[in-house]
């Protein structure tokens, strides 16, 4: 994945470094939009190239709570990945809590004990409705 810098500075080609790819998922939208996070979360997945020593994926089911659906180091396969993405379950809950979501990523997600590197670029997508 190339990602053009404002100020006319280099493009980032993140597959020339590790990175931690974590996905922030609003569980509190409809069913059929739930489908098309996951689906979003799996193209972004096939834009790095996942491994132990590449790109790391984890995600975060959010709601009125937050809570980690699975961290960096569930599985380091692409197909893998996509089957974790795809498992993903939404909370029943109808609150809109970015806030914890970004509390639990910073706090506990984007750590070495739920498989986060250090010195890896951590990137954090949010999927909203």
């Amino acid at each position: 994945m190339v990602v053009q810098s404002i100020n006319n500075a280099p493009a980032v080609t993140y597959s020339d470094y590790p990175v931690d790819l974590g996905f922030a998922m609003d569980s509190s939208i409809p069913d059929a939009m739930w489908k098309s996070i996951l689906f979003y979360a799996m193209a972004v997945t096939d834009s790095f190239d996942i491994s132990s020593s590449r790109t790391r994926v984890g995600a975060i089911v959010f709601g009125n709570y937050a809570r980690i659906a699975f961290p960096f180091d569930a599985d380091y396969t692409r197909v893998g990945v996509k089957r974790l993405i795809d498992g993903m379950r939404q909370s029943d809950s109808t609150g809109q809590r970015i806030d914890r979501a970004l509390q639990v990523a910073y706090r506990d997600l984007f750590t070495s004990r739920y498989g986060a590197r250090t010195g890896a670029r951590q990137v954090k997508q949010r999927c909203l409705s």
